[in-house]
C-alpha cells in the first residue's frame, strides 16, 4: 500500500504537479518491482521535461504492507536564450515567429528536431533545398541549469530550375503547360522575368495547374502518369512530366427550357 509520495530534483514543477502526472496515489496498492513502477517512470518520462526519472522505495512500515515512495528527477535545463547564425536579420525574424520560442522552456530532443525541419522548410520554399542546420547547445555560464541553444544555418547555394520537359501531349502545347505553371518556371526566354527557384510547397499546386489546362483544352480524364525532379548539374534541377491525355470531349447539343420570351 502506498503510504505517501515524495518528490527530489524538482525546481521549475511543483511537487503535487509531479505527484498528479505520475499516477501514484496515497492508498493504491502496487507491486514493486512491476510494471506498475515501469509505468510511472514512463508517464513521467513522456511529458520530455525530464532528462532522467527514477521511483524509489524510501522507507517501510513496521507492518510491512506500507511503502513510502520518493520520486526522483532531474529536469532538462532551461532555455535563457535562442540565437541563429549564418542568417540575415529579417530571416531571423521570420524564424523567430514560426518557431514560437519562449525563453524558460525545456530544450528536448523532439523540440530540437521540429525546429531544424522548421528552418529547413523555410529555406527550401526560398529555393536553397541543401540547407544544413545544426543546433548548438551551451551551457549558460550565468544563469543556473539554463542553456543558450544556437542554430548554425548553412543556406548552401539557391538551387534554381533550368528544363521542364514535358511528354505525352499532342494538342496542349508545351508553351501553354509552361505557362499554366505560376510558380514552377524553366530557364527558358518567356520566363526571363520569373523566379526559376524550385519551391517544393508550391510543385504540387502547379502540377494542378497543368491537369487544368488539359481540362480547358476539352480533356476532361487527364492525368499525370508520373513525374520526376532531378539535378542536371550543381545547384539547376530538371523536370519531367508525362501524361495521359484521354480523349477529347466536345459539345453535342445544347437544349434550353423555361424560356418563353427569347
Amino acid at each position: 500500500v502506498v503510504g505517501g509520495i515524495k518528490v527530489s530534483g524538482n525546481r521549475a514543477f511543483a511537487e503535487q504537479q509531479i505527484i498528479n502526472q505520475s499516477g501514484l496515489r496515497k492508498g493504491m496498492t502496487v507491486t514493486v518491482p512491476s510494471e506498475d513502477i515501469s509505468a510511472v517512470v514512463n508517464r513521467l518520462w513522456l511529458q520530455r521535461y525530464f532528462q532522467d526519472v527514477a521511483v524509489y522505495v524510501d522507507s517501510i512500515a513496521p507492518s510491512r504492507d506500507t511503502a513510502f515512495f520518493c520520486i526522483v528527477i532531474q529536469e532538462r535545463p532551461r532555455v535563457s536564450a535562442f540565437n541563429f547564425t549564418g542568417v540575415k536579420s529579417g530571416e531571423k525574424k521570420d524564424l523567430l515567429e514560426r518557431l514560437n520560442f519562449r525563453r524558460g522552456s525545456a530544450f528536448s530532443d523532439y523540440v530540437s528536431k521540429t525546429s531544424v525541419d522548421i528552418i529547413k522548410r523555410y529555406y527550401k520554399e526560398k529555393g536553397f533545398l541543401n540547407v544544413k542546420v545544426e543546433p548548438q547547445v551551451k551551457k549558460d555560464t550565468v544563469v543556473k541549469n539554463a542553456i543558450r541553444v544556437n542554430f548554425a544555418v548553412d543556406r548552401g547555394e539557391k538551387v534554381r530550375i533550368k528544363t521542364i520537359n514535358f511528354y505525352g501531349n499532342t494538342d496542349v502545347s508545351d508553351f501553354k503547360l509552361a505557362k499554366s505553371m505560376k510558380k514552377t518556371k524553366s530557364a527558358k526566354f518567356y520566363n526571363f522575368f520569373s523566379s526559376k527557384k524550385y519551391n517544393e510547397k508550391e510543385y504540387p499546386n502547379d502540377k494542378k495547374s497543368l491537369i487544368s489546362a488539359f481540362n480547358e483544352a476539352g480533356y476532361r480524364d487527364a492525368r499525370i502518369l508520373r513525374d520526376s525532379v532531378y539535378y542536371i548539374e550543381e545547384g539547376r534541377l530538371g523536370i519531367d512530366i508525362e501524361f495521359e491525355e484521354g480523349p477529347r470531349y466536345y459539345f453535342r447539343n445544347i437544349k434550353w427550357t423555361g424560356n418563353s420570351v427569347y
